[in-house]
């Protein structure tokens, strides 16, 4: 592994990914990019990321936008997640948009019953 100055945008998100467990085509369908695109990006060939496709990746790299991008600052993002958050925003992303909207609304519920309840 190279050390850590000398890491690229590449080496810093393969890196991320690995620690992580994700395969490549999972973080890419997490990320909503192709996995063409994110092996390209692994690779070298592409040098940026949209800022909307870097954010999306660093939350569920568990990084913050600044180290992937230029290798300094946080590592972790300021408000660090746990496992259990990680696993459930992974998972989370994995479903379809009418199945994300569903478990948005029950969430929404369960968090206004519990308002009602104090």
């Amino acid at each position: 592994m190279k050390n850590q100055r000398d890491m690229t945008l590449a080496d810093r998100i393969k890196d991320a990914r690995i620690r992580v467990g994700l395969s490549q085509a999972e973080l890419a369908r997490c990320c909503d990019v192709s996995p063409s695109l994110l092996c390209n990006l692994e690779n070298g060939k592409i040098k940026s990321l949209r800022h909307s496709t870097l954010l999306q990746m660093a939350k569920i790299l568990g990084k913050s936008p600044e180290w992937l991008t230029f290798g300094n600052g946080r590592t972790k993002p300021s408000s660090a997640r746990s496992k259990f958050e990680h696993d459930f925003l992974v998972d989370f992303h994995n479903l379809s948009a009418a199945e994300r909207k569903f478990v948005a609304r029950m969430v929404h519920s369960l968090a206004m019953d519990r308002l009602v309840q104090k």
